[in-house]
């Protein structure tokens, strides 16, 4: 591995990177989803559900329950993948895809709703207890 100065110019220097960061690339164009790991193909499909925008949260629920795949696990995929764009905290999009202002007003709501202290904790199976009012897959829409 050369040294970190070294492998950033020669990042780039790639024409199919976009630097975000300092130590953040991403694709300028959309990448086939034939190249894309079964958690990535996943992750796109709630994004694109929800809007072109999701909370990780929304995400991790949707990995957890089909994939079994843990928060970490979430997390370093949407930090490492350069399909995925973060547009603020806890919320991603996919690189090339616009997003409408009332998408991201849904899903900073749906951020708050899930960092509040009212809101139902997800167990690891990706289920949340039906028991707990206000459960996830209640009618609270937003």
């Amino acid at each position: 591995m050369p040294a970190m100065n070294v492998l950033h110019e020669l990042l780039r220097s790639w024409g199919w990177l976009e630097q975000r960061h300092y130590n953040r690339f991403v694709a300028r164009e959309a990448v086939p989803l034939d190249v894309l790991s079964e958690s990535e193909r996943l992750a796109l499909q709630v994004i694109q559900a929800n809007g072109g925008i999701a909370t990780a949260g929304q995400i991790n629920d949707t990995l957890a329950a089909k994939l079994h795949v843990g928060v970490e696990g979430v997390s370093g995929m949407l930090n490492s993948s350069p399909i995925f764009l973060r547009f603020e905290q806890a919320l991603y999009g996919v690189v090339g895809q616009r997003v409408s202002e009332t998408a991201l007003a849904v899903a900073r709501q749906e951020r708050r709703w899930r960092r509040s202290p009212q809101a139902p904790t997800v167990p690891a199976g990706g289920q949340p207890d039906p028991d707990v009012e206000g459960a996830i897959g209640e009618k609270d829409d937003f």
